[in-house]
């Protein structure tokens, strides 16, 4: 898949700092309740390139590969962790509508067009 309008797409860690400051939850306890609910099974992940976003793993794995990475990197290093740019998947992407239309997320009454 591809498409070229930046307005319909997050960092995942924008995504994630949103869901914490909406929800009043520190950045690790949303993290935790995202993994717990296999957050990383219900979404997809897209990098950018040239203007151009497509996603980045494939629908064999049962999960979104860059969503699991940094989620772990956040469990295991802590909240820091998210804003380290130097490591892989710190430039991934999710689409604003994807997450709107997430049964889970939806649960929060979020509207990631505010961000």
């Amino acid at each position: 898949m591809k498409s070229t309008d930046n307005s319909k797409y997050i960092l995942i860690r924008r995504a994630i700092v949103f869901i914490a400051y909406e929800t009043n939850w520190s950045i690790s306890r949303t993290v935790d309740w995202l993994l717990a609910r296999d957050f990383e099974r219900d979404i997809r992940s897209y990098e950018e390139t040239d203007g151009s976003y497509h996603k980045i793993n494939n629908e064999e794995t049962g999960f979104d590969i860059a969503t699991k990475y940094l989620f772990k990197r956040v469990t295991i290093g802590g909240h820091g962790e998210l804003y380290n740019e130097k490591k892989d998947f710190d430039k991934a992407y999710y689409r604003i509508d994807d997450l709107n239309n997430n049964s889970l997320l939806d649960r929060l009454d979020l509207d990631f067009h505010q961000i």
